[in-house]
């Protein structure tokens, strides 16, 4: 997981001493919205992506009074960015759909590609992303298809099954996963709202509808278990 930290002034200047490269984002945003991201350009100066197209280059002292501005008194997070993998010079990252099913276990029920737009810094879909299958994606990438999703599958149902000790009621994510360009999997934010229509965009039409079964039928397995469980 990339190194992530509450956002402060203070918190701020550290990680700019220690990254070239951060993102800063909403705690409880969703689809992008309110996700800026600068990268150190040398010679004391950063380049600020905040809206789409060129990004503002400006000093260090700039960039954090612009963020204190951005941010405010919201809760927002710095986090290390991910050195993604590319495809036609386009930063791409993951959506993996891993929900309890019928057995009351945690399964992978999809993967899909999203590709960031032209001039974007984020991958969302709602912000001109792209889905695409996975597939696709990592041949571009000169990487092994099947043994690089197996990996992110391995790391998906690793990450579900930490979070599900801890809060035990969960039940569907929507995790987003990276790749970097040797094929190394990062996680780099769980979403409860997972957004399923990537899947239908990407031409994965099974995937689409099989992340709404698998909820229901684990729904029908916590019915049963409490029915018979009131038997006893």
């Amino acid at each position: 997981m990339p190194y992530s930290m509450t956002f402060s002034k203070a918190h701020l200047r550290q990680a700019m001493n220690q990254y070239s490269e951060l993102f800063i984002k909403p705690v409880s945003g969703s689809v992008g919205s309110g996700v800026i991201k600068i990268k150190r350009s040398g010679g004391g100066r950063w380049n600020v992506y905040w809206k789409r197209g060129k990004p503002a280059q400006t000093s260090a002292a700039q960039t954090v009074a612009f963020l204190m501005r951005q941010v405010g008194g919201r809760s927002y997070l710095i986090q290390e960015a991910v050195p993604l993998a590319k495809y036609k010079g386009r930063p791409y990252d993951l959506r993996v759909a891993v929900q309890r099913g019928q057995t009351g276990q945690w399964q992978m029920t999809g993967m899909v590609g999203k590709v960031a737009a032209k001039g974007s810094h984020v991958t969302n879909v709602a912000k001109g992303g792209r889905a695409k299958g996975c597939e696709r994606l990592f041949r571009h990438s000169g990487l092994p298809v099947a043994a690089t999703k197996r990996d992110v599958r391995q790391a998906s149902l690793k990450i579900a099954a930490f979070l599900g000790r801890k809060l035990p009621h969960l039940a569907d994510l929507g995790l987003d996963m990276g790749v970097d360009r040797n094929g190394r999997v990062k996680f780099i934010e769980m979403n409860c709202r997972d957004q399923r229509y990537s899947f239908k965009l990407a031409g994965m039409r099974s995937a689409f509808y099989e992340t709404y079964r698998t909820p229901l039928a684990y729904a029908k397995f916590l019915t049963k278990a409490n029915l018979s469980s009131r038997k006893k």
